[in-house]
């Protein structure tokens, strides 16, 4: 078990002022069984807006808002302090969806050579290896559209094509997977990797690191594939240019109360 600090901060540049700004962020984690949110916060800091919660069809929590005045930036941070343990989410009769195969997350016959024989967490992490053995780890090879079997075939992407191709390969073999994004501890950016349901439960694989999920990892969405849990969806008016910027803070709290930056 650990306890961490997290935030995630993001800024969003126009080229010119827009207007009638709608957006819907993925940025809080979940509270359940393995995650017990102990503080959390959303702030924009780009202007006064008024802020609602819910929770979409995947169970991840979600904070809507509108800005109708021009602004030339969207800036907005999320941070709080979170328990993480290592024990897995538990679910007796996941949903079929997860066996199908979604847009950014189907299996082509070109991938054969990565399938695997064995019970589904083994023959799961056995492909996670292969996948991470047969991928290259190349920042902006990829888009937030790239497929499963176009990150494949040009043998590189990043953490959300290796677990799109994870994925592919266990619904293939009849094992229920899905997308998880979060944080990891330390700082950088998003991260994704794989749940597989076995037995009840939900088991945590990161193919990009060849290795399972411990209490590093804080999910904040999850779903079919990337599509279901952008952390940021947003619609405006005016036609501009957009630059971003996200930065990903999680930091440990030692148990002499000291923060591990």
């Amino acid at each position: 078990m650990k306890i961490f600090l997290y935030s995630y901060e993001s800024k969003a540049g126009f080229s010119r002022p827009v207007t009638a700004h709608s957006f819907l962020l993925r940025a809080v984690p979940f509270d359940d069984e393995v995650q017990t949110l102990m503080e959390s916060s959303v702030e924009i800091t780009s202007g006064p807006c008024r802020l609602s919660t819910s929770t979409d069809v995947w169970g991840s929590e979600i904070v809507y808002g509108h800005i109708s005045d021009p602004h030339d930036s969207f800036s907005y941070v999320s941070k709080g302090k979170i328990i993480v343990r290592e024990g897995r989410r538990r679910e007796e009769n996941p949903s079929p969806v997860y066996l199908l195969p979604s847009q950014s997350a189907a299996y082509d016959a070109s991938m054969a050579e990565l399938l695997r024989d064995g019970s589904a967490e083994q023959s799961a992490m056995e492909m996670a290896l292969a996948v991470k053995e047969k991928m290259a780890y190349v920042p902006c090879s990829t888009g937030t559209t790239t497929t499963a079997l176009q990150a494949y075939s040009q043998s590189c992407g990043v953490c959300q094509d290796f677990s799109h191709i994870l994925i592919a390969l266990c619904r293939h073999k009849g094992i229920p997977a899905r997308y998880v994004c979060g944080f990891y501890e330390g700082e950088g950016e998003t991260h994704a990797w794989v749940e597989i349901w076995d037995s009840g439960q939900w088991i945590g694989i990161d193919p990009t690191a060849g290795r399972m999920c411990d209490d590093r990892y804080i999910a904040i969405g999850r779903g079919r594939d990337a599509a279901d849990c952008p952390v940021n969806r947003g619609l405006f008016t005016g036609i501009v240019t957009q630059s971003t910027e996200t930065v990903v803070k999680v930091n440990e709290i030692k148990e002499d109360g000291k923060d591990n930056i």
